[in-house]
């Protein structure tokens, strides 16, 4: 399955970009070590981590459903669930790479680059189906940038829905744990997660580092006000 960071679509893999992961490192003690490696890699530990990740309770809740979870257009991961940030819209206008809609050119709602690594759904007209990642939002104009072409440009028929990006925390556990598997040669491999995972297994969360675990606690505490044990 190819490589595929687009949040909530049906053949996602990843719930991080490499794009992202290289900005994330950018400004991190393993700056170099990160960028030494090829896409092809960052690719495979990013997924694996988010394969690994998408089973824990403290990442992905499991008795929560998920945000697309029926159709044949369902998300292929766990997040995200339902009730999730979201917006939707009618585009005024655009092209094959940008949504125009005078809706969200409202700096009282929305602030530049809020929609960053989320994506967009066309649910109706022109494109219909169509998921694609956002890497840029301008509140001035209401314009959402996709990384990835729709099929035809988008025009006044195209409603769609915005999908607000993961919390900082959880995009940030991925790329730390998609480090430390690159660094370990697979040690926390999907197998031996999934296996922990079962019912009579061993605590999965004894497969996951401090410092992943020390961030997904963060998130909970976030999220629900209260640390999820």
């Amino acid at each position: 399955m190819a490589f595929n960071a687009t949040l909530g679509h049906w053949e996602q893999t990843s719930f991080v970009s490499v794009a992202e992961a290289d900005a994330y490192f950018s400004a991190h003690i393993e700056t170099s070590v990160w960028a030494a490696y090829s896409t092809a890699v960052k690719q495979q530990v990013l997924s694996m981590a988010s394969r690994v990740l998408d089973k824990v309770e403290l990442f992905a809740p499991q008795n929560i459903s998920r945000l697309y979870a029926s159709g044949p257009y369902a998300q292929a991961l766990g997040l995200p669930l339902s009730g999730h940030q979201m917006a939707s819209g009618t585009a005024d206008s655009g092209s094959t790479t940008t949504i125009v809609c005078s809706t969200f050119a409202d700096p009282m709602t929305y602030r530049d680059d809020l929609f960053n690594y989320g994506s967009v759904r066309i649910t109706a007209g022109t494109n219909i189906y169509e998921h694609k990642p956002i890497t840029d939002f301008a509140v001035a104009t209401g314009t959402i940038t996709v990384g990835e072409a729709f099929t035809a440009a988008i025009d006044s028929t195209s409603i769609f829905e915005v999908i607000y990006p993961l919390t900082i925390h959880e995009r940030e556990a991925v790329c730390e744990f998609a480090s430390i598997i690159a660094r370990t040669g697979g040690q926390y491999d999907a197998a031996q997660s999934a296996y922990a995972l079962e019912p009579g297994g061993k605590n999965p969360l004894n497969v996951l580092p401090g410092r992943i675990l020390t961030m997904l606690k963060a998130h909970q505490r976030g999220v629900y006000g209260t640390e999820r044990r």
